[in-house]
């Protein structure tokens, strides 16, 4: 508790402090007259405070969201060049003697790479994965490193899971980016059809891969921390997504089978 009001706190803290201030030069104003009958210099002293609490924290607010603003793109470039550059690197090179196993290898190390950028610094140890479509069916195309699902398949089922399932391919045929921060959340749990179990992940976000603007299959990402995942981590996997359809465009030219149908 104590360390998430700290962690607002240090967010908001300037905010808070310009609305402590525009609060107090309202309640100033209500009660101005008692208080220049009761002290006239009190009543100077509370005005001239509050006015400089709230320029204060509107000035320092706007300078500390333009310093995390800086911050977080360092970190995306950052990820960019640690992430992108090594796995283009590793595409390039398994492309002249593409096969269904370097495809499912490449995408390995692609989504062990993704995992680590959206890994947080209280050692959350988040899973990322390729799924490729198939009809209405996604495919796990990478080897999992958790206990990731083999599979999605749109059916006409009803029961919980069978709803959940149906409604990720449907994201996915619909080209819909998918930003999950709590999926033990009501709200999310309806506006997403996910099914209300218990599950080792809070929070993930679901990036659809496109190959000539056409859907064929997701990258996902998830944590163990709701509301870790930011538009940071959007941006890198929609990049991310960007190279994989690369790779997915030589596989189909060379007619590679996709890695994972025969687990259906």
């Amino acid at each position: 508790m104590f360390s998430k009001l700290g962690g607002l706190v240090d967010r908001a803290g300037w905010h808070i402090l310009a609305v402590i201030g525009t609060v107090g030069l309202a309640l100033i104003s209500v009660f101005n007259t008692r208080l220049v009958t009761f002290s006239p210099a009190l009543a100077i002293i509370l005005t001239v405070l509050a006015s400089a609490f709230s320029v204060v924290g509107v000035i320092v607010g706007v300078r500390s969201y333009e310093k995390r603003r800086k911050t977080t793109q360092a970190q995306l470039l950052t990820g960019l060049r640690l992430t992108l550059i090594p796995a283009a690197e590793r595409f390039i090179s398994i492309a002249p003697a593409l096969d269904e196993t370097n495809v499912s290898e490449g995408l390995t190390d692609i989504t062990a790479r993704c995992a680590q950028f959206v890994k947080s610094e209280d050692g959350d140890t988040p899973d990322a994965n390729v799924y490729l479509l198939d009809g209405t069916t996604l495919y796990r195309a990478n080897r999992a490193a958790g206990t990731a699902r083999d599979r999605f398949k749109k059916t006409q089922k009803r029961d919980a899971r069978s709803r959940e399932e149906s409604a990720v391919v449907d994201r996915v045929l619909a080209k819909q980016v998918t930003i999950c921060d709590d999926v033990q959340s009501p709200e999310n749990q309806e506006k997403l059809c996910l099914e209300n179990t218990k599950r080792k992940y809070r929070a993930f976000i679901s990036v659809p891969i496109l190959v000539n603007s056409e859907p064929v299959g997701m990258i996902s990402v998830n944590s163990a921390r709701k509301n870790h995942l930011t538009d940071v981590h959007v941006a890198f996997l929609e990049n991310i997504a960007v190279l994989v359809s690369a790779l997915l465009a030589v596989k189909s030219d060379r007619n590679v089978a996709i890695p994972g149908q025969d687990k259906a």
